[in-house]
């Protein structure tokens, strides 16, 4: 599995736009596509999305591949990583970087969460399969910052370990899924502080 990070303040601004988002993760579902079928999917305009694929390009993270053989102008596009990281504001950088992090990071959580309600609202989120395979854990503990990252590292190693599982076989009845995990340092209630 290839992945990238994304550390720099216009690579994080070009992930903070949902349409390019949405984009990212309709290449994850097909493996190339052309500006015009990435279009129709999303309700975009062909010029629309051809932009923002042109934005992801020049950050590294789509190219185009070899010309369409029945019309050989189409070149269609194609995502360079499986995964795309950003680390956490606070890291380096100072305010522009900061402001370019919680700007990808708040665009990514609310892309989530679009996909999750819109997963909800479904006739999907009724059906006996995937209703009973779907999985929503919360939960609040007192931790360290090393426990914290402790259990995130071990998430990351099994998740790592279906995926690539996943991506090793072809069966019936497989479709995207959205694996979403989130560990960060609770607000206490009434303090605005983190416990």
């Amino acid at each position: 599995m290839s992945s990238t990070s994304v550390t720099d303040v216009e690579g994080l601004r070009a992930l903070a736009h949902p349409a390019r988002l949405r984009i990212l993760d309709l290449l994850r579902v097909h493996d190339r596509l052309t500006a015009s079928e990435c279009a129709a999917q999303l309700g975009l305009s062909p010029k629309s999305c051809s932009y923002h694929l042109h934005v992801l390009a020049k950050q590294g993270l789509v190219e185009q591949g070899s010309p369409l053989a029945e019309d050989t102008r189409q070149r269609p596009w194609q995502r360079r990583f499986d995964e795309v990281r950003m680390p956490l504001p606070g890291k380096t950088g100072g305010a522009d970087s900061d402001n370019a992090r919680t700007n990808a990071m708040g665009a990514a959580a609310r892309h989530d969460l679009r996909l999750f309600l819109s997963f909800l609202a479904s006739p999907q989120a009724g059906s006996d399969d995937w209703a009973s395979s779907t999985t929503v854990h919360t939960r609040t503990v007192l931790m360290t910052p090393a426990e914290l990252k402790a259990w995130g590292e071990a998430v990351e190693d099994i998740t790592r370990c279906h995926v690539e599982k996943a991506s090793r076989t072809r069966r019936d009845g497989r479709g995207p899924v959205r694996l979403a995990v989130r560990g960060f340092a609770q607000t206490a209630p009434g303090t605005g502080t983190a416990e």
